[in-house]
């Protein structure tokens, strides 16, 4: 089995499941698929495998493999899991790190902040900006963990789209700035604040 196959099997799936083309609950049958990009059964097999271990499908017996319902608990639970990331992150990055690159993070911040609010490209710019802001903890497993649980996060937004309401929006600027303070404790509670405002457990 081709590796480079299997790969792009999970993108085009994962670009589909992100992109709001299969929607929560869909089957995804693997055949239908594989018939779909000429390919043989075992790449989609492998790939839909790598997206169910990522939390974006599940298996139900006697069902087939669907795109992952929207529960409230995993909702709660990626986001939890999103604060813990971001929060030990901070706590690495805070201080020179963020200096040496404030003129990157602020110019990408404006960005996410000037961007129409909960559009997909206004997302994406948001989960970039936070995920550079991870990448500085120089933790190739931190950042594989948030990144991990963005995708899920990102998921979940594009299909909660319809049901958000206008919320207070944090202020990516004003984050940079507070992360400027070599204090790791202030850095974990900034980076807390900025991830609350405006949401609560049931939204991301």
């Amino acid at each position: 089995m081709s590796e480079s196959l299997s790969t792009q099997v999970y993108d085009f799936l994962l670009a589909g499941i992100l992109g709001g083309k299969y929607a929560p609950g869909e089957i995804l049958n693997r055949r239908q698929v594989a018939a779909a990009l000429s390919t043989s059964a075992a790449p989609v097999a492998e790939a839909m495998l790598r997206l169910e271990t990522e939390g974006l499908l599940e298996t139900l017996p006697r069902k087939g493999t669907q795109v992952r319902l929207l529960r409230p608990v995993d909702i709660v639970d990626q986001y939890i899991l999103r604060e813990a990331y971001e929060c030990q992150a901070a706590r690495l990055y805070c201080g020179e790190h963020i200096a040496a690159e404030k003129g990157r993070l602020l110019q990408l911040a404006r960005s996410v902040d000037i961007g129409v609010p909960y559009t997909r490209d206004t997302m994406l710019l948001d989960i970039q900006f936070h995920h550079e802001l991870v990448k500085l903890a120089q933790s190739p497993l931190l950042l594989n963990g948030f990144d991990r649980i963005m995708k899920l996060g990102l998921f979940y937004q594009i299909n909660m789209m319809a049901q958000t309401e206008a919320q207070e929006r944090a202020s990516h600027v004003e984050l940079v700035d507070a992360l400027l303070t070599d204090d790791p404790r202030a850095a974990e509670d900034a980076i807390r604040l900025h991830l609350h405002v405006g949401k609560t457990l049931n939204s991301i």
